[in-house]
């Protein structure tokens, strides 16, 4: 049996009052049972769809379950329901017959809202069409994270207050040494909403370093990449002229030089850019590092859904004649931490 007001705070199992409720609701729609502290009826269920969700039951929701069906919120006036999500996955929450979904009195669904796995919420009926959220929390933090590349849509946890969002483009590939060596790749750019960080531009065989990719729209932080070493010349029989760095990230880790007659190394740390070949002989051009993607940050308000591009790493400059490969650039990314308090 159930009997918590459903506040965040642990160990706070005394019967639910009017005063836990929201302001506004007619005592006559109340559940009397329920506010005198009979509490909930914990129902333990695992079948793939609950069909007739209905108040006076407070839903564990096992493996297996991915959609829950209410009751129309119509024929159950004042009537309390809550669910916690230990499917380890998403449910569905849909609400039949045209019913809504409210949260502080902001419309957020019109007929359904995903409960994400480990997440609890408690809801009441009005006796008309709507259902409002009593209150909702979730067990462990929630958020995404995705490395590109990568595309789609992200919906927010129900009940988040406000987002903590870092993107960083992808790093660029390392140039090519050697006669017709090939160009570093460039790295893609990471979007989120309105911000944006760009992926770093390409490294050339013989040319300064890759610049580093820009950043826009970040509330907190928005952070050019770091660029490429550039190509160097050995005019000694005795020089030795390494592939120029990988420009390091936000993150660190670009690729370091590589000694005469090797390939350059990827990039480490998210973002970082590639190094370039060495030379092949002495006498002869090395060839430059990738830069590095931009950086921000943004602590914003949620909306109902975002889409995001999560750029890539370009890959290494192929080795020319008599040359060596550059590294590749890392992927870029985007973490998203989704508060709610």
């Amino acid at each position: 049996m159930v009997q918590t007001r459903f506040a965040a705070e642990a160990g706070d199992f005394r019967p639910i009052v009017v005063a836990d409720l929201p302001s506004g609701i007619p005592p006559s729609l109340l559940t009397p049972g329920f506010l005198s502290g009979t509490g909930l009826v914990t129902t333990v269920v695992s079948s793939a769809t609950v069909s007739g969700a209905a108040p006076g039951s407070y839903y564990n929701l096992q493996p297996g379950v991915t959609t829950v069906n209410l009751a129309a919120a119509s024929a159950n006036p004042g009537g309390m329901i809550g669910f916690v999500n230990a499917t380890g996955g998403n449910v569905t929450i849909n609400a039949l017959g045209g019913d809504a979904f409210f949260l502080n009195g902001t419309l957020f669904g019109v007929s359904s809202f995903v409960l994400y796995s480990r997440q609890s919420v408690v809801m009441y009926a009005n006796g008309v069409t709507a259902w409002f959220l009593v209150g909702m929390a979730p067990i462990v933090p929630s958020g995404i994270s995705v490395n590109g590349p990568a595309s789609g849509t992200w919906v927010p946890p129900v009940g988040t207050l406000w987002l903590d969002v870092q993107l960083v483009g992808g790093g660029a590939g390392g140039a090519g040494s050697g006669t017709g060596a090939g160009n570093g790749g460039a790295g893609g750019d990471t979007i989120f909403g309105s911000m944006t960080a760009n992926g770093a531009g390409v490294a050339g065989s013989i040319a300064p370093g890759g610049p580093g990719g820009g950043a826009s729209g970040g509330t907190w932080i928005n952070s050019i990449g770091g660029q490429g070493g550039g190509s160097e010349l050995s005019t000694v029989a005795s020089g030795d002229s390494p592939g120029g760095h990988g420009g390091a990230s936000f993150y660190g880790g670009g690729a370091g030089s590589t000694a005469s007659g090797n390939p350059g190394t990827n990039g480490q740390a998210i973002g970082s850019g590639g190094g370039g070949g060495a030379e092949a002989t002495s006498t002869a051009w090395s060839a430059a590092g990738g830069g590095a993607g931009g950086y921000c940050r943004s602590i914003i308000s949620p909306l109902a859904s975002f889409n995001y591009t999560v750029g890539g790493g370009g890959a290494g400059g192929a080795a020319g004649t008599g040359g060596f490969s550059g590294g590749a650039g890392q992927v870029g990314a985007l973490r998203v931490i989704a508060h709610f308090q």
